[in-house]
């Protein structure tokens, strides 16, 4: 009996400790703040002050005449300085951008949440509104666990397209299959449910995804093209691990269609 006491208090502990530290589980923000001037990166930085008096950090890049604007969010680790390999594969080709950090993560206050990660994303399709950037020029690009992100924003905004990379069902599925013995999905304060927003995305969709990814698996890519509305693409890199799929191909795979989308041009 009271080995059974034991195994039942070990179990309740750790279901305790998983509900008390689960975004810690979940956000992993670099707190070091790099200014793009530090390293000669050529963005221009940005302050979106939110409604309940937070400040988000961002980085823009003009486009070049009337190219597309990318309103990127990043995955669930990092800083923007991380990124700017692949930031500037977008803007090394006159393409325009708006990368927007979340809560808690480098320059912009307070803590990260879905709520606030949603309404802030918002909040950045907004400011390129209000910079005169038509919704017919904004393309969305989510990141691992900037993909559920991109799927909210489409899901309320008009833009001109959306290109996921890594992305997922739902968070809670990701965390459940990590934590098999645990009712994770009855837990979860920030689940991202991006198979709940999915059908209510009518641009045109892709998804990129590695069969070797092990952090979320391929088969969310699969499910998530299967529930999305057409016209959709789903491009599968055979070597494509989670940290790795934009210097193997997604980068690249990106820019062709952001080419195929340029103005003037019939996109599928």
């Amino acid at each position: 009996m009271t080995g059974l006491f034991t195994i039942v208090f070990l179990y309740m502990a750790g279901l305790a400790l998983l509900y008390a530290f689960q975004r810690s589980l979940l956000y992993f923000p670099d707190p070091q703040h790099v200014a793009p001037g530090a390293i000669n990166h050529p963005a221009e930085e940005i302050l979106l002050e939110t409604p309940d008096g937070e400040t988000v950090y961002a980085w823009w890049h003009a486009p070049s005449d009337d190219k597309r604007v990318i309103l990127h969010f990043h995955g669930n680790g990092g800083s923007l300085v991380w990124r700017i390999p692949r930031y500037r594969k977008f803007t090394d080709n006159g393409y325009g951008l708006l990368a927007m950090t979340y809560r808690g993560y480098s320059g912009s206050s307070g803590s990260p949440s879905e709520a606030a990660i949603i309404a802030d994303a918002l909040l950045a399709y907004d400011w390129l509104l209000d910079k005169g950037i038509e919704p017919d020029r904004i393309v969305l690009y989510g990141e691992s666990l900037g993909a559920g992100v991109a799927v909210q924003v489409a899901a309320e905004k008009d833009v001109k397209a959306v290109i996921l990379e890594s992305p997922y069902n739902s968070a809670r599925a990701v965390a459940q299959s990590r934590f098999p013995m645990f009712p994770i999905a009855w837990l979860m304060k920030d689940p991202f449910e991006s198979d709940r927003y999915i059908d209510k995305i009518h641009a045109p969709l892709v998804i990129i995804h590695g069969r070797k990814d092990k952090i979320i698996p391929f088969h969310h890519g699969e499910s998530l093209y299967a529930l999305a509305h057409e016209p959709k693409r789903f491009i599968a890199l055979d070597d494509g691990t989670h940290n790795d799929l934009f210097s193997q191909g997604a980068g690249d795979i990106a820019l062709d269609y952001l080419s195929e989308i340029a103005p003037g041009r019939r996109s599928e």
